[in-house]
């Protein structure tokens, strides 16, 4: 016994020292620490990618594009004052100068005439200083009505004392005095006409115009024809707008805590794939620059769990089929929506030679596919008084589950005797939550394409707000980024 002990002291005292060395007996080669290397799981690597990544991206990206389009927006407004103002200047001049060179011709008249007759002319000069006189003081009513009918009751009596007072000889003061008329005439009119006709047109007769039609006419229809092409207008989409979407949908799974099933440590990985949604939408202008957006959409979400199993079969338990023996297990086997049970059949040939409780290794894989409405009610808003541009978006997503299958269930035996033969599976509804809420934020842009038809791209992310399932301390909550393209026509 003592010996024993010795021996055990010996080899304790050896092993335990540091100073061991390294001898040919004691050192293994470099290719046996590889095929060890090779046989030994290889850890999980943990991706530090954050799948708010790519949307924080998408975010700073819109917000590029959004200041260059406020930018080009600012400069065509610059542009477009510039050509309003200077159009307005080159009309006042074109407008100042007729009238400069108006008056010059008729002070030229004016000085010839009077030095032919200035004796005759002169009873008719007095008759249109008076006309033109009580014109100016009259009504602004009837200004232009009075105005012809005393320039001509005046022509017409300048006339008959000319051609009662002349005689043959006078034949060049009377055509003195007819131009004399005449040009009295033509002062009184242009006079009255180089004032502003300012017009005021009704808001529904708004037409495209040039802003200022002639020397003599201001319309201020056209100031606000101008003004528009630089604060857009509402564009003419009715108070209700209906629309059909297609989106991409990209599933984040939130999980905490641990499983609590005898059988998790069979469970390898879950992974829920992207899926497409179809959405109608109905949406309501509220104001121009708030609107409340109705839809009702369709998609599917698939998780698919993959396990590696390894059952002992059992000869005693076989039952004969024909020339095959079959074994018989069951199985409730976990997954982050709730646990799967299963019957699997493992099926060798009669001549097989296998013994009782040996292991075999298969894997077993399938999907949980579930199929939802979805019902977003969301605000939107319009950073621009027009209805149209940049706009976000927030609101509640309401889904409910119709349908829950398990598909693509598939095995793989790794016994060269053993084969699986048949699968069952089987899944209850109940361990999902059929009404799932969330809220989404959400960033998009919306753009007329004709009088009644306009295109909307978004993108958003959903936060779920309730668990899709939990179980004994085990939570499960579903986000979603989500994009969309959809095409909007008023009714």
């Amino acid at each position: 016994m003592e010996d024993s002990n010795n021996i055990n002291n010996i080899f304790r005292d050896k092993f335990n020292s540091e100073a061991i060395p390294k001898e040919d007996w004691n050192t293994p080669d470099d290719q046996v620490w590889s095929n060890i290397e090779r046989t030994l799981p290889k850890p999980k690597e943990e991706s530090n990618r954050s799948p708010l990544i790519p949307f924080i991206l998408s975010l700073a990206l819109l917000g590029f594009m959004f200041l260059g389009y406020k930018y080009l927006q600012k400069a065509e407004e610059v542009e477009n004052l510039e050509h309003l103002l200077k159009q307005c200047s080159d009309s006042k001049i074109e407008a100042n100068g007729n009238t400069h060179n108006t008056n010059q011709s008729i002070m030229a008249s004016h000085q010839n005439s009077a030095e032919k007759s200035e004796p005759i002319v002169s009873m008719v000069n007095q008759k249109v200083a008076n006309a033109s006189n009580s014109d100016v003081t009259s009504s602004a009513t009837f200004k232009d009505v009075n105005q012809k009918s005393n320039i001509s009751s005046l022509k017409g009596e300048a006339a008959n004392d000319l051609l009662a007072s002349a005689t043959i000889s006078d034949q060049e003061a009377r055509i003195a005095a007819q131009n004399q008329i005449d040009d009295n005439q033509s002062l009184v009119e242009n006079h009255d006409e180089s004032r502003p006709n300012l017009k005021i047109i009704p808001l529904q007769n708004l037409i495209q115009k040039p802003f200022v039609n002639n020397n003599s006419y201001f319309d201020l229809n056209q100031l606000n024809t101008q003004l528009s092409a630089i604060n857009p207008a509402l564009k003419n989409s009715g108070p209700w707008m209906l629309g059909f979407g297609v989106g991409y949908n990209q599933w984040i799974d939130k999980k905490n805590g641990t499983i609590n099933n005898p059988l998790s440590e069979l469970l390898l990985n879950e992974k829920t794939t992207p899926s497409l949604h179809y959405q109608v939408n109905l949406k309501k202008f509220i104001n121009r620059q708030l609107a409340v957006n109705i839809g009702l959409g369709t998609y599917s979400r698939n998780q698919r769990s993959t396990y590696r199993l390894s059952l002992p079969y059992s000869t005693s338990n076989e039952v004969r089929h024909g020339d095959e023996m079959h074994n018989y297990f069951q199985h409730s086997l976990p997954t982050s929506l709730g646990n799967i049970n299963t019957n699997l059949t493992l099926a060798r040939s009669i001549s097989s030679n296998v013994t009782n409780n040996e292991n075999v290794d298969l894997d077993f894989s399938l999907s949980n596919k579930i199929k939802a409405l979805n019902v977003p009610i969301t605000f939107i808003f319009y950073l621009q008084n027009s209805g149209q541009g940049l706009y976000f978006e927030t609101g509640l997503n309401t889904e409910f589950i119709f349908q829950q299958t398990l598909t693509n269930v598939t095995t793989n035996s790794y016994h060269s005797l053993v084969d699986d033969r048949e699968m069952n599976v089987a899944f209850d509804r109940k361990q999902i939550e059929q009404f799932n809420f969330s809220i989404p934020l959400g960033i998009g842009y919306s753009k007329n394409i004709g009088s009644d038809i306009s295109i909307d791209l978004s993108a958003n992310y959903g936060f779920g707000l309730n668990n899709v399932h939990m179980h004994e301390g085990f939570t499960h909550k579903i986000d979603r980024i989500s994009t969309q393209i959809a095409v909007f026509k008023s009714l």
